[in-house]
């Protein structure tokens, strides 16, 4: 078995060779195990040989026996790479005295954010806090996300809680990452939170950064207080409400498929869902043989109408990026 990392992202083509070169055998011999038909997918009833190196195609006993080779690939959805979809980093605010400004609090905290663009595969998660302990200990910080679906438009849902994170000294920044096969899917706006525990005679406290450079935040925070929501304002709406923090996404991908055709005038029209665009019709007169080729231009809608092709019958596929 070969393994591949998903962050490799190793993307195959719809159709494609695999091939074997056996080296170092001496008087021995090796050879790939003659399996077939596939039961998913599907493959020529021959195989590629180079021979001097040139390819040609070649049949096992004259063909009366399946010319395929035992083999199973996993994959996944294609991914798109991470971009960041909320950046609140870039702005920090000073209190009075000019250092870092920060929110101590015991109670759980957070902003209410918008994230820019298309994706909504969460990757990662950047937050920043001040703990003013000497060490390392049992002090921690959870982050939750919620939707805001309770009342009011406050935090409602939780759809991610993180385990106890150890707090260090001094003002941090901590990174949380996803994996992309866990799929954790925010919605367009949510609320991050964060609730410190243990600090003892110490203090922890969000940093005060604002306003976000990618996606936005209302100018003010939700806090939980004997679990009710309430929105609050610092130093009296004087300064940013917001809190230092970062999101990376990558796009969902969601398989690509033909939902509808019709045929009218000459003209074949398909409705289309999914994929990562531009996607691409493709068509061959037969369901098991020849190549997939090409037909019109690549497109972006999920319409599309073309003059219908010449023939008894046609079959036709959309593959996206």
């Amino acid at each position: 078995t070969i393994s591949f990392d998903t962050a490799s992202n190793l993307a195959l083509p719809v159709t494609f060779t695999w091939t074997v070169q056996f080296s170092n055998l001496g008087a021995n011999a090796a050879g790939l195990l003659v399996y077939g038909p596939p039961t998913v997918g599907s493959s020529f009833d021959d195989f590629w040989l180079n021979a001097g190196g040139t390819w040609s195609t070649v049949q096992l006993n004259g063909g009366s026996v399946p010319g395929d080779f035992a083999a199973r690939f996993g994959a996944t959805v294609q991914v798109v790479p991470p971009s960041i979809v909320y950046d609140n980093t870039a702005v920090p605010v000073a209190d009075g005295s000019g250092n870092q400004l920060y929110y101590p609090s015991a109670s759980e905290y957070g902003d209410e954010i918008t994230l820019s663009g298309a994706n909504r595969v969460l990757t990662a998660f950047d937050f920043y806090y001040y703990y003013s302990g000497v060490s390392a200990g049992s002090a921690t910080a959870a982050i939750r996300f919620y939707k805001n679906d309770g009342p009011g438009g406050a935090p409602g849902t939780s759809f991610f809680t993180s385990d106890p994170i150890t707090l260090n000294p001094g003002y941090r920044r901590q990174t949380i990452n996803f994996s992309a096969a866990a799929g954790l899917i925010a919605p367009d706006s949510f609320t991050w939170t964060v609730r410190f525990s243990d600090l003892g005679a110490n203090q922890a406290g969000l940093l005060v950064y604002g306003p976000p450079t990618v996606g936005s935040s209302p100018d003010d925070f939700w806090q939980n207080a004997g679990g009710a929501w309430s929105t609050f304002l610092i130093n009296g709406g004087s300064v940013p409400s917001d809190f230092a923090g970062r999101f990376g996404a990558t796009l969902q991908a969601v398989p690509v498929s033909i939902v509808s055709f019709s045929l009218a005038n000459g003209d074949l029209t398909f409705r289309v869902s999914g994929g990562i665009p531009p996607l691409q019709l493709q068509v061959r007169p037969s369901l098991t043989t020849g190549s997939w080729v090409n037909y019109g231009a690549p497109f972006t809608n999920t319409t599309l109408t073309l003059p219908a092709p010449g023939g008894s019958q046609s079959f036709f596929r959309v593959v996206s990026q």
